[in-house]
């Protein structure tokens, strides 16, 4: 499925702003109403993402525009015939107006080279942390 979003520059004008080809919904696709002013986010910049979409748990959001999402995997050991618990931290680009916070499982897609460790961008948040009281 490909969606296309647009914003309102003026009464009747749109602008082009990027096609996304993942695979989401557009009801589960939410993006905060806030001013994202960042190059590198998917909706607003010139960030396109291609590739696979993976699923997990952000297990750290501390440093800037940055979430290290972990994946649990299972392993099959042949000698022991048995199954190890493994898992995979994959560093990924967390834009302003998605903000994903420790605890959220999210969706992230695939995309060009960010930095040195980040190829990979949050693309939705599919469920909050619940808030404990």
């Amino acid at each position: 499925m490909v969606i296309r979003l647009y914003t309102d520059l003026k009464k009747g004008q749109r602008k082009y702003l990027n096609e996304l080809s993942f695979g989401c919904e557009q009801e589960n696709h939410v993006v905060n109403k806030m001013e994202c002013n960042d190059t590198s986010c998917f909706v607003h910049g010139t960030l396109k993402l291609r590739g696979q979409v993976l699923t997990g748990k952000v297990v750290s959001a501390k440093a800037k525009n940055t979430v290290i999402v972990e994946r649990p995997t299972m392993k099959y050991i042949k000698k022991y015939k048995r199954y190890a618990r493994t898992s995979s931290r994959i560093p990924a680009h967390n834009p302003p107006c998605i903000n994903a916070k420790e605890g959220d499982f999210v969706k992230i897609a695939e995309c060009r080279k960010i930095s040195r460790t980040k190829a990979w961008s949050v693309s939705e948040i599919i469920k909050r942390k619940e808030q404990t009281k």
